[in-house]
């Protein structure tokens, strides 16, 4: 929803598919967000320095992108 890439129906049936499987819906709170950050930076998708996002479009549906900044990403975590 943040990047416009997935609406708000989309999000509520993925969480309900989620939370269906009793999967965590949330980052729990003793996560901190600069240790979230930083632990993407040596994920397998990182080339060049630049961390690469799969991102939901649609149910089933996904793009690939290196276009998400830490601030988002702050954004949704917080």
């Amino acid at each position: 929803i943040e990047l416009g890439l997935w609406d708000r129906q989309c999000d509520r049936r993925q969480l309900a598919l989620i939370e269906k499987t009793q999967l965590p819906t949330q980052v729990p709170n003793r996560l901190a967000v600069d240790d979230i950050l930083a632990a993407l930076q040596s994920d397998k998708k990182v080339k060049g320095g630049i961390v690469r996002f799969v991102l939901p479009t649609q149910i089933g549906t996904a793009i690939v992108s290196d276009r998400v900044s830490a601030q988002v990403i702050r954004n949704i975590l917080a």
